[in-house]
């Protein structure tokens, strides 16, 4: 992609100009590149929690409501503003109960006006612990994420494991994590304009939001520590 911030295009150079014998690993794929390169993605979290969150993953329920979460950076780069514009359309739609903002923010007296005036459904939790955002992905149903610019957002397998369907902006690389409407959505925008209708008809099908977070549970199970280490033995170590 070529829409990426020039310091990402700087380190792309200097990796495809690194000896041929030096081994680079990337959180994306590896197509088109050279034989040193290893797509690794990011380790998020310990193998147990998998058995542990089987029976909440497929007891959550999308028919009676559902609670949004972001975790990132509160700003406009995060896609925060555009959050608030959707929640204002959408409106009073029955069938969302809460959007939960967890992150820091050098604006957050800003955004918390913003929220206020958006929805009262939009809550604005600041910075918490990693124990406590996982509490919240337990009762969460959605992980929204719209970023302008992302390199591999380990939230989105944090959330998975807890079955929450990513709804996602179409940053580069978005593909290679998400399968449209199998274990997520990716969201098209237009001149920085999303289509609400679009996240209508998601939020209004319970079925395909069910199997979506099955789906992505299943999927974050690559992204577990003990998996990372052992592709370090694989690709480096022998």
């Amino acid at each position: 992609s070529n829409s990426v911030p020039i310091t990402y295009k700087f380190q792309r150079w200097i990796l495809l100009h690194f000896p041929k014998n030096s081994r680079i690993t990337i959180n994306n794929s590896t197509k088109n590149l050279k034989n040193n390169f290893f797509n690794f993605s990011n380790p998020c979290f310990e193998k147990k929690i998998i058995e542990r969150n089987r029976a909440l993953v497929s007891k959550k329920d999308f028919h009676n409501g559902l609670n949004m979460v972001f975790v990132g950076r509160v700003e406009e780069n995060k896609g925060v503003d555009d959050l608030f514009k959707i929640f204002q359309k959408l409106g009073n739609m029955k069938n969302i109960n809460s959007l939960k903002i967890i992150g820091e923010s050098k604006k957050m007296k800003y955004y918390q006006e913003k929220a206020n005036i958006s929805s009262p459904k939009i809550s604005i939790l600041g910075p918490l612990k990693r124990k406590d955002i996982f509490t919240i992905f337990s009762d969460s149903h959605i992980l929204i994420l719209l970023s302008k610019s992302e390199g591999f957002p380990k939230v989105i397998m944090e959330a998975g494991v807890f079955g929450c369907v990513p709804i996602v902006s179409n940053f580069p690389g978005v593909s290679g994590i998400i399968d449209h409407g199998l274990d997520g959505f990716i969201m098209q925008s237009s001149n920085n304009h999303y289509n609400v209708d679009e996240f209508k008809f998601i939020f209004k099908n319970p079925n395909a939001l069910k199997i979506c977070s099955t789906n992505i549970f299943k999927k974050s199970h690559s992204f577990t520590y003990e998996r990372y280490l052992q592709n370090i033995e694989n690709a480096i170590l022998y």
